[in-house]
């Protein structure tokens, strides 16, 4: 795929953005910022049925953008009935499931829209979906996995994080730390030597996540300012980001071995979010 034909990532709250920095790093944070500059007057004059008919009946371009909107409606609309989300999981899943007449775009999006339906009818039809060619297919159906959290996907995902493609095993390793399933521990444990490192802090973002302190040591080098800065291809935001998700994986996980990393940022880190979150680490 092109750089000029890469899907735009679909909308997330703000309170979603931490959790998701690393599929890849800039994904949510700049969808933010797309979805309060442009979606939001959309969304307040649209429902998910209007998408669903614009994804029936348009053409292509009409079709992936109405796929886009549905997945970020869905990302932010918390008071949907739950039969609604039924019936719409329901509508959605053959759509997903056409490839002759949804091109990958559209479909990547109707992957994140059935995560965030969390239904667990749409279990598996991600999970058949992992076997798809296609790498955007595959990453989009890990993401909406990974949304619903479901244990039972433990053993279709675990294999994944053998996966040649970085991606892959970086958005493999970030959805099994929402399953809650201890079982991913072991095979998240080797992920900690992966070569890429943005692997690895997956890897050890999801132990913490299960309350395992095996990825302490990974965790305490994101939490030192001259690492990140190492990489000159994160934005502050982003680095910002990154210390604030450790933080919060460090209280799950207990890893009082981290505190006097703790204790530097809540005194000195540039950034006052940074510094706060800090605090309230430190009065567990």
């Amino acid at each position: 795929m092109s750089d000029s034909e890469t899907p735009q990532k679909p909308p997330s709250p703000l309170n979603t953005v931490y959790r998701l920095f690393l599929i890849p790093l800039a994904i949510v944070i700049v969808s933010v910022g797309l979805f309060y500059l442009f979606g939001r007057m959309t969304f307040e004059t649209k429902k998910p049925d209007d998408f669903l008919y614009e994804i029936k009946t348009g053409g292509d371009s009409k079709k992936w953008q109405a796929a886009y909107s549905l997945a970020g409606l869905l990302i932010t609309e918390k008071n949907l009935p739950e039969e609604t989300r039924k019936e719409y999981t329901k509508e959605i899943i053959p759509l997903f499931q056409n490839p002759d007449r949804y091109n990958v775009k559209v479909r990547s999006y109707l992957a994140l829209a059935l995560g965030y339906l969390k239904q667990k009818e749409a279990v598996p039809v991600l999970v058949e979906a992992l076997k798809d060619s296609n790498e955007d297919i595959v990453l989009y159906s890990i993401w909406g996995l990974a949304v619903i959290g479901d244990p039972k996907t433990v053993p279709q995902i675990i294999p994944l994080l053998d996966d040649s493609r970085p991606a892959i095993r970086k958005i493999s390793a970030f959805a099994l730390g929402t399953t809650g399933d201890k079982n991913a521990i072991p095979a998240l444990k080797k992920l900690l030597k992966d070569p890429i490192a943005d692997v690895s802090w997956n890897a050890a973002l999801s132990l913490a996540q299960l309350g395992d302190a095996g990825g302490a040591g990974v965790l305490g080098k994101m939490l030192d300012r001259s690492y990140l800065n190492s990489f000159p291809q994160l934005k502050e935001k982003e680095k910002e980001g990154i210390l604030l998700n450790v933080l919060r994986s460090s209280l799950k996980a207990k890893l009082t071995v981290l505190r006097p990393k703790i204790e530097e940022l809540s005194k000195n880190d540039p950034s006052l979010k940074v510094r706060q979150a800090a605090m309230e680490a430190l009065k567990e």
